[in-house]
């Protein structure tokens, strides 16, 4: 009889132990909601560096034969590598070109240097190198721009594109950057032989 009841009793240790451990694994619980705050950083665009490509470089360059500007003639159609510093891409949907403008204190500096009667520089003058061509006036020079046929032209993070000549190599996209001598009915003897420096800007 003792024996039988140990073993009911054994019997119902084990079937509380079993219900014990399996309503362990079932928990009763209620949906809820919740809300947080934190935050991240985003970066912004890091200036391109533009250069320009020499005319008659190497077919690789895709650029322009090389154009010697008069007055009222033939404008020279520019080519130019675009290189992007950041890790990002970035786009750009236009570039412009201009002659060079002389600053005041390169003005000053030069006009320290030639006296009258010599010709003084202005502000409105180009300059060379960073120097004023005294009498060549920037007004005088006219460029076109360049825009994107469809949407923005990407440049890869830390990569750069090229706008150049599409029959003489293969840019990333052909060029209409140029820049001409506007004959201005004056004379423009100040010009001759200058090299003038030249501002691209992109947007």
């Amino acid at each position: 009889m003792k024996t039988i009841i140990q073993g009911k009793l054994a019997t119902a240790v084990a079937t509380i132990s079993l219900v014990m451990m399996l309503g362990g694994l079932a928990y009763a619980y209620f949906t809820a909601t919740g809300s947080g705050q934190g935050d991240t950083s985003v970066g912004t665009s890091v200036p391109l560096t533009i250069t320009q490509i020499p005319d008659g470089s190497t077919l690789g360059d895709a650029s322009f034969s090389s154009v010697t500007l008069v007055p009222g003639g033939p404008a020279d159609y520019l080519a130019i590598s675009i290189s992007n510093p950041s890790q990002a891409s970035q786009g750009i949907h236009a570039v412009t070109v201009s002659a060079s403008t002389a600053s005041l204190s390169a003005v000053a500096t030069y006009n320290a240097s030639h006296l009258s009667p010599e010709i003084q520089a202005t502000t409105g003058d180009v300059t060379n190198n960073g120097v004023p061509v005294p009498g060549c006036l920037a007004a005088w020079f006219e460029g076109t721009s360049w825009v994107a046929v469809e949407g923005n032209l990407l440049v890869g993070g830390n990569a750069s594109v090229t706008l150049g000549n599409a029959s003489n190599g293969t840019p990333d996209a052909t060029s209409t950057l140029s820049v001409a001598l506007k004959s201005e009915g004056v004379n423009q003897d100040s010009c001759k032989n200058a090299t003038v420096d030249l501002v691209f800007v992109s947007s």
